[in-house]
């Protein structure tokens, strides 16, 4: 006869577990334990602590609550979902996440900038004092630069956000950049007087495929009297490339390594990624991602983008200020 109208032990909570999780049935679980149907149905059905004792055991113990604590304290931790798979945890994320915040870490987001060595800054403040001094004596006009860069936008959420758990949020990490993910890559310009087109890439960007962008987007929007600012990467800066450049009588504008926070664009990317993300939104295919991108590009007001291109000087005597270092307002 089964026993009736005793709370479950400690020893019979655990049973049930062990035997739920070899795929029992209740019925099989009550016939092992010697208990009703109903108790073990009730038991499995209850949230929250049954109070008998010292309640439901813990879901996490203390070797797993150090192993999860250890895993946040690295340089560039890893989500809940990829922590309980490597640390082989049979709990859910909530349950991490619970922990966690319990124990005082808050979810805070990186700041955006690169990450600068000594050299970098030092690169940087010479930079930005010849290139302030240039505007100030009327030898560059920054009405006349095209600011270019390339952008990565994935399917399930941009790439230009990263946040982690911490204690200390006085002092804020500054992100790197996130492995790339299924999604589109684009190249564009934009200048005082406009942009240029949209270039979706179609493969990856080299040397040559970075000067068919040029010719097929650059060129058509191109004065005479323009200069093309572009980064260090190298198939902006290659051999062929610059010959490239040098026979379409194309300037360069000079710009230091690691300085994506002086670049304006950067300002023109965030808009479009807060546009085509609005509300959460994620994208299914690669096709629906790049309409939505283009629907984006084709309502950005001329006022917003002349408001970034002004915006230069203001960064060039910033990075002054700071002796080089990063920029975290823009």
């Amino acid at each position: 006869m089964p026993k009736r109208g005793k709370l479950l032990t400690p020893f019979e909570m655990g049973k049930i577990a062990g035997l739920q999780q070899c795929g029992k049935s209740v019925s099989e679980i009550a016939e092992a334990l010697g208990r009703s149907y109903n108790c073990v149905a009730n038991y499995i059905k209850r949230e929250g602590p049954y109070k008998h004792g010292g309640g439901y055991p813990e879901k996490l113990n203390e070797r797993a609550k150090r192993q999860i604590i250890r895993a946040l304290t690295v340089r560039d931790p890893p989500s809940l979902s990829k922590l309980i798979s490597e640390l082989k945890l049979e709990v859910s994320k909530e349950t991490v996440r619970k922990f966690i915040q319990n124990d005082g870490y808050k979810y805070i987001n990186c700041l955006k900038a690169p990450a600068l060595t000594a050299s970098h800054k030092s690169k940087r403040l010479d930079w930005a004092k010849r290139t302030l001094n240039d505007i100030t004596g009327g030898e560059l006009d920054i009405k006349k630069i095209t600011f270019s860069d390339e952008k990565r936008f994935l399917l399930d959420g941009p790439d230009c956000t990263r946040y982690y758990w911490a204690k200390d949020t006085t002092e804020r990490k500054i992100y790197g950049k996130k492995v790339f993910t299924k999604g589109v890559m684009i190249w564009a310009g934009i200048g005082y007087n406009g942009s240029t087109s949209l270039f979706i890439c179609e493969q990856s960007v080299d040397s040559e495929y970075y000067q068919k962008i040029l010719s097929d987007c650059y060129f058509p929007y191109h004065q005479s009297d323009y200069i093309l600012m572009q980064d260090n990467a190298t198939p902006h800066v290659s051999a062929s490339t610059k010959l490239f450049l040098e026979r379409h009588g194309i300037r360069i504008l000079e710009w230091p390594a690691c300085s994506p926070d002086c670049n304006p664009i950067e300002n023109l990317w965030g808009i479009i990624v807060r546009r085509v993300y609005e509300g959460g939104k994620c994208y299914q295919t690669v096709e629906e991602l790049e309409k939505a991108i283009l629907a984006v590009w084709d309502n950005i007001r001329i006022e917003e983008i002349q408001k970034l291109v002004l915006s230069f000087p203001k960064r060039l005597v910033e990075v002054i200020a700071s002796q080089g270092a990063a920029l975290t307002s823009y």
